[in-house]
């Protein structure tokens, strides 16, 4: 069945920061994308969906690019959507760049901004290396600027391990939705596994700290993957790509030169790569055999490592990114199969012991 795609697009491979857990390859050539093949990506995009067309630019780091290029960016897509979709941007950035004047024009381009902050002042300074220590006061104050509209990513590495209510507590101060990535070791980050992953119980003990938390807090953070989970609990499925095969496969990854990966995390991967959007079409990648390597991972887990597992539809058995570059094995479970299975677990129980009502309000499942 025909479903609508979004891309995650690497605006750039350079970044001003030197982030210990990065997925990207550190040797990488620090391309820029042309406007011509952003624009090239976005007309085949708006041409093959018939519902909706999301783009997140990213990087590196996107804001080491000149705003000019995100105007550009605005005006190619209302030139290109001939179907009249429902057209949304958002840009991914580490705020060092984020000055409270360019995050205001970006917003009038129409773009939604996100950030990445790792939960504490002193982590942020040890895990993102910046050139200068100081930067990262700055750098909460560009994810902030005294409004709580951007959304932002932590990773959970070993260093925020027994340190989750001081985290939670600063996320709600800078913002009202968060999500807690799990450290999934991949490109320059694989080198830093044996300091940041933490143990598969010291994970799941975190995961279950910060659910608690979120689950017994009355303000309206939104924490994910909790509340993505929740919902996919009450609705059948989870919408969040690394819990989801259906939505990982819908979310496409495209680096500066136009080739499309099956994801933007793995893009040092060739093995993943579906082709370029220069040289062809997307109805011609959509679909083909390197396409349906995230549908046909999901029924190997089903008949292997997840045979059985009664919480397969709700986790897919993690992202195959993280299994292939940690496992050595596209069609290997998550490393962090006990941990997930623990959060899914308590999940369950409370949706039984609560009949939806907080959760229902929590997640704005019927809204």
């Amino acid at each position: 069945m025909k479903t609508d795609l979004s891309v995650v697009v690497q605006v750039t491979e350079r970044c001003n920061l030197s982030c210990k857990y990065c997925h990207l390859d550190k040797y990488r050539a620090k391309r820029d994308i042309t406007r011509a093949t952003a624009e090239k990506l976005m007309y085949e995009l708006l041409n093959y969906n018939d519902r909706f067309g999301h783009f997140t630019w990213a990087g590196g780091e996107p804001l080491l690019i000149d705003d000019s290029f995100f105007a550009d960016i605005a005006e190619y897509s209302k030139n290109h959507n001939q179907k009249s979709l429902d057209i949304s941007h958002s840009i991914q950035t580490n705020g060092v760049l984020l000055t409270l004047e360019r995050k205001k024009r970006l917003q009038s381009y129409g773009y939604k901004l996100g950030g990445s902050f790792d939960g504490c002042l002193d982590v942020q300074e040890k895990v993102r290396v910046t050139s200068n220590k100081n930067l990262s006061d700055q750098i909460v104050q560009n994810l902030t600027n005294g409004q709580k509209d951007m959304g932002l990513i932590t990773v959970l590495t070993s260093e925020l391990i027994g340190r989750e209510e001081e985290v939670y507590a600063n996320l709600k101060k800078m913002t009202a939705r968060a999500r807690i990535n799990s450290y999934a070791p991949s490109g320059s980050g694989l080198a830093e596994a044996a300091t940041l992953l933490p143990s598969v119980d010291d994970a799941a003990k975190s995961m279950l700290k910060f659910y608690d938390m979120w689950r017994t807090d009355t303000s309206d953070i939104i924490l994910n993957p909790f509340s993505s989970i929740v919902r996919g609990f009450i609705t059948g499925w989870v919408k969040t790509c690394d819990y989801s095969a259906y939505s990982c496969a819908r979310i496409l990854g495209v680096n500066p030169v136009g080739d499309v990966f099956l994801c933007s995390r793995s893009t040092h991967f060739p093995e993943t790569k579906l082709g370029n959007i220069n040289e062809t079409t997307l109805e011609e990648l959509i679909g083909n055999q390197v396409h349906q390597k995230v549908l046909d991972r999901y029924f190997a887990l089903k008949e292997g490592d997840c045979k059985g597992c009664e919480w397969l539809s709700v986790c897919s058995g993690g992202c195959p990114i993280e299994a292939q570059s940690f496992a050595g094995d596209f069609n290997k479970k998550t490393y962090y199969c006990e941990a997930r299975k623990a959060v899914f677990k308590k999940i369950d129980e409370d949706l039984k012991n609560d009949g939806n009502q907080i959760f229902a309000k929590k997640t704005r499942v019927f809204q």
